[in-house]
């Protein structure tokens, strides 16, 4: 039995996945994210038990993680009447606990093939994979971590302009109804005057001027790429998850040069990802350049775009991994 964890809403690649199953034959279950706290964990475990379905241990050969548990719209602490401390300590706290649960849990399934797994994604170091994609070949941004102004501004200084992201994962937050989410940013010696001496440690990159982006999606040591043609609007220049719905960017399928696509197989190989993602960029120099690796991001804009059917290649995928494991 293929076992897929997920979560409960807009996730509807989990849902066509499970469609290709269904139409394939292969046995599987779901569970999204939350669930798992729903189970009772006993000293001789046998069964999983849901008001639902109950799962068989020894049935379950093949865990997909396909999304990650989210703990923070389980409490919500503005009811506890907790000042900022101590709504933190008890995050921590729950946290902590939680994630014990989870551990407890996935440790259920000492034989499964566990595919994206829960910690090869937090384990995703970006600055090692930098490094580790630059030792398979490929070209890779100068980057700088720092919370000093004057290093940055030497960075700017050798490199003319840079972007600012985030060194682990991307987060989307709700203040008053308001939705912000984090976008790369270029900062340029014009943004200097508004930084303070001191800041948090912040991960920056030397800005290269791009004809395109590529996102390549890798399933079974196969490739499959697209062209994003962000450069041509302004809005999404920078980071073209900045959409603009009014003109979308150009998106078509593209072939990746041999050697481009050897290098990704190597690389995945050597780290041991099964399925996900990488991101690329093509330089105005013509360098293939390499930003990053994501293991559980979406990939329904580049299956439908470029025909590629990607549910169907994972279903086929699961399918085979169960036969192996």
């Amino acid at each position: 039995m293929i076992l897929i964890l997920s979560q409960r809403l807009r996730e509807v690649s989990t849902e066509t996945l499970m469609e290709w199953l269904d139409f394939l034959g292969g046995k599987h279950k779901r569970i999204n994210g939350l669930n798992i706290l729903e189970f009772d964990l006993v000293k001789d475990q046998k069964t999983l038990k849901l008001k639902d379905f109950q799962i068989p241990l020894n049935d379950v050969n093949v865990i997909y993680f396909r999304r990650y548990m989210s703990f923070e719209k389980l409490f919500n602490f503005k009811t506890l009447n907790l000042d900022n401390r101590s709504n933190s300590n008890l995050l921590n706290h729950i946290s902590s606990e939680l994630k014990t649960n989870y551990t407890y849990f996935l440790s259920l399934f000492p034989k499964a093939a566990k595919i994206s797994s829960l910690k090869s994604e937090k384990d995703l170091n970006k600055l090692v994979i930098l490094k580790e994609a630059e030792k398979v070949g490929f070209s890779i941004p100068d980057f700088l971590v720092t919370a000093n102004k004057n290093s940055l501004k030497q960075f700017i200084t050798k490199h003319g302009k840079c972007i600012v992201k985030p060194m682990s994962e991307c987060c989307t937050y709700i203040v008053d109804k308001t939705i912000y989410k984090m976008l790369t940013e270029l900062i340029t010696v014009d943004t200097l005057p508004s930084i303070p001496e001191k800041f948090f440690p912040s991960f920056f990159q030397n800005c290269i001027e791009k004809k395109y982006e590529i996102r390549v999606f890798f399933v079974d040591n196969t490739c499959y790429s697209m062209a994003i043609f962000s450069q041509s609007n302004t809005k999404t220049t920078t980071d073209f998850r900045n959409y603009d719905y009014v003109k979308p960017n150009r998106i078509v399928p593209y072939k990746l040069p041999s050697l481009e696509a050897e290098k990704i197989i190597t690389f995945i190989n050597k780290m041991n990802f099964k399925i996900g993602s990488i991101d690329l960029i093509k330089s105005v120099a013509n360098e293939y350049i390499f930003l990053e690796v994501n293991l559980n991001g979406q990939y329904g804009m580049l299956s439908h775009a470029c025909n590629y059917h990607l549910d169907k290649k994972i279903a086929h995928y699961l399918m085979n991994q169960q036969t192996e494991s």
